[in-house]
């Protein structure tokens, strides 16, 4: 499968995901993502939130394109294995 969208993306990992981008635009909204971070284990207050998706809106569109999501999702990532390593040591 080829992945071009948020939606496509989450099709293949996730039902909660895909029932968030079920407008079909395989954008995401900043509703939609303070909907999906807590299911993720993302707990931030909304101004931390919208701080991050602004920031990762590249374009400026008011949306996340697959692209951008995709570095949310790296970043989210990252934090939890840095987290992990700090626990173990």
């Amino acid at each position: 499968m080829q992945v071009r969208s948020v939606r496509d993306l989450a099709s293949s990992y996730s039902p909660r995901l895909t029932r968030i981008v079920a407008d079909k635009s395989g954008k995401l909204e900043f509703g939609e993502l303070c909907e999906l971070l807590p299911g993720i284990g993302v707990n931030k207050p909304e101004v931390e939130v919208r701080a991050v998706f602004e920031s990762l809106d590249v374009d400026k569109s008011g949306e996340l394109d697959f692209h951008e999501f995709l570095s949310l999702v790296l970043s989210v990532c990252t934090d939890q294995v840095r987290q992990l390593d700090a626990t173990s040591e």
